[in-house]
């Protein structure tokens, strides 16, 4: 049985990879799938594609616009700008890169995948003129499906799929303001991660969704309490955590922890650590191999334990602080070293004592908020913590 937060930490240090962590160089984008008619096809066979077949990478890198123009147009397209069509073209094979996160868009649904190679699909489906048929009888209302006659591919892996009535304002907004078939989303990369994931790593943050699943009116009081009682285990220096919130019931609780210089991987590990005791609180009797309320009063221990270990990680960059203050002759008289000193006259039992107090209110709080805001539990695709901790309760 594990005993301290410390000892909590250790072994989650096995999931730190299983943390989606993207580089601040990854690009978002939205790709759209012909009036919803391609989308279940991109999803089942794993790419995504864009119009345009008589311009494949060849013709591209080997023609100027002006020539670009003209192919257009003695093939058949009848497009009224041109040249918008040759830029995502462009975009769809040079910008749009391995490892960027796409949102496809279809009729009543969207799903976030993770993009892959580019490719050129060459059959006698994807044809110049099977293209121009098949997107002429779309635009005429008389094509309801069969296969995508687009060339120009890229490999996908799904992350997860969203109905269209239940995404956040934020990705409807982006939806609206873009209508193209292939649309830059960098602005909105953050609501594409919180909708695509439970948890991951981006722009030098951890970005954490808990989303509430009541249809009903939502009690203010048990939406500031569950907020609050979170940020206590998550954040380090409640400071470094701020949060984004669709609270239209449903809607998602998002927080964005700051990385302020830690390395990443410790960064991660001890905030694993963090989220793996909030979904102990949470989810527990589910599937963790003891029943409440047996298990409160460790789960209520281990709460108290990273509470002191939270604080104690303070005190030693306070101290820190102070050092290199010192060094370099400055006078460092802030609000912190105060707290330092009074903390330092606590007694250990004392605060220890006070820090018990607290981890039962953070328990108590976060199970009675819960379960009127309906809390649903985060993808064991994600974050698969319980099978760690099922290994160290078995003992």
């Amino acid at each position: 049985m594990l005993n301290t937060f410390e000892e909590i930490i250790e072994v989650v240090a096995s999931q730190v990879e299983q943390i989606p962590n993207f580089p601040e160089s990854t690009n978002f984008w939205m790709v759209r799938s012909k009036k919803g008619i391609f989308y279940r096809e991109y999803l089942e066979d794993g790419f995504i594609a864009i119009g345009w077949n008589a311009l494949t990478n060849d013709i591209l890198n080997s023609n100027d616009d002006k020539r670009l123009k003209d192919y257009l147009t003695e093939q058949g397209y009848k497009d009224k700008m041109p040249g918008t069509a040759i830029n995502k073209c462009r975009r769809f094979i040079s910008e749009v890169k391995k490892g960027d996160i796409a949102m496809i868009v279809g009729s009543y649904e969207i799903a976030f995948a993770i993009i892959g190679d580019y490719y050129e699909y060459e059959s006698q489906s994807t044809t110049t003129t099977k293209e121009i048929d098949i997107i002429a009888q779309i635009d005429n209302g008389t094509y309801f499906g069969g296969y995508c006659p687009y060339k120009k591919r890229r490999h996908i892996t799904i992350i997860s799929t969203i109905d269209i009535n239940n995404v956040s304002p934020s990705i409807y907004r982006c939806m609206v303001a873009n209508r193209h078939s292939l649309s830059n989303l960098n602005e909105y990369a953050d609501a594409i991660i919180s909708a695509s994931y439970d948890v991951a790593y981006y722009n030098n943050r951890l970005i954490v969704k808990y989303h509430i699943g009541q249809l009903k009116d939502i009690n203010p009081v048990d939406f500031s309490l569950f907020t609050l009682n979170t940020v206590r285990l998550l954040a380090e220096d409640e400071r470094s955590i701020s949060g984004k919130y669709n609270i239209n019931s449903e809607g998602d609780i998002v927080l964005l922890l700051v990385n302020s210089g830690k390395d990443i991987y410790e960064f991660i590990r001890d905030n694993i650590a963090s989220l793996w005791l909030i979904y102990a609180i949470l989810f527990g009797t589910k599937g963790f191999g003891f029943e409440l309320p047996s298990a409160v009063d460790k789960i209520k221990d281990w709460v108290a334990d990273a509470l002191c270990w939270k604080d104690k990680r303070l005190s030693q960059k306070t101290e820190m602080d102070k050092a290199k203050a010192e060094i370099k002759k400055i006078e460092a008289e802030t609000e912190q070293i105060k707290i330092d000193n009074e903390i330092k006259k606590l007694t250990l039992e004392t605060m220890r004592k006070e820090k018990e107090e607290q981890a039962l209110q953070i328990v108590q709080q976060l199970q009675q908020t819960a379960e009127p805001l309906d809390i649903k539990e985060p993808s064991p695709k994600i974050i698969s913590l319980v099978n760690v901790l099922n290994k160290e309760t078995v003992d």
